[in-house]
């Protein structure tokens, strides 16, 4: 199923330019189909894409705030703040994978709704992998009138870790939303390599 919407996600583009969230356990093909949709967009359709991991996008911004000299690895220009985001925000289709692997602060939250903001004001198309599930499942209390066993048992959602105006902008941006389960690709790969 995943794969027939990614088909579909990309031979309505540009017609269809609404974003796509993909969550689901470590090693379930999240990010490899993230990836091949905008392969598939690069080469179908000559699309501007740009994929960035989050945790290493924030690094990256971080470190132009201390001495380091931050330069793009391909042609050396000095990577600013504002030239990073503007890379992000710009792209005509941006993957952001593994969002919500970082704790968030005041500082990461401000970043993402920057990034998702300004995404979502140019009506850009953005494609979200993250391990965390999207929501509380249906039928799930509200965490006001949990009992405290009930919210130790809780299992942490994307919309816990991200802010509620964030999490309300890629509610609009991505109506597509699905779960990938399967088993840990990575751990089946090593298994079959450790027997060969």
């Amino acid at each position: 199923m995943a794969v027939i919407t990614a088909k579909k996600f990309v031979e309505q583009y540009p017609v269809e330019k609404e974003g796509m969230l993909l969550w689901g356990g470590c090693g379930t093909g999240k990010t490899h189909l993230a990836i091949a949709i905008l392969k598939e967009l690069i080469l179908q359709k000559g699309v501007t894409c740009l994929f960035r991991g989050y945790s290493a996008l924030l690094k990256q911004i971080q470190a132009t705030y201390s001495r380091q000299i931050v330069a793009d690895e391909d042609t050396g220009i000095v990577l600013t703040e504002y030239s990073i985001l503007r890379d992000v925000t710009d792209a005509e289709v941006l993957v952001l994978d593994d969002l919500g692997a970082e704790k968030s602060s005041e500082w990461t939250l401000s970043m993402l709704y920057h990034v998702i903001n300004e995404r979502y004001n140019q009506h850009r198309t953005t494609i979200i992998t993250t391990n965390l599930p999207w929501d509380e499942p249906p039928g799930a209390p509200p965490i006001e009138i949990m009992t405290p066993a009930q919210r130790a048992m809780k299992v942490e959602t994307l919309r816990d870790r991200i802010s509620e105006r964030t999490y309300s902008r890629i509610t609009e941006m991505c109506p597509v939303r699905m779960e990938l389960v399967a088993k840990d690709y990575r751990k089946i790969r090593g298994a079959r390599n450790s027997f060969e």
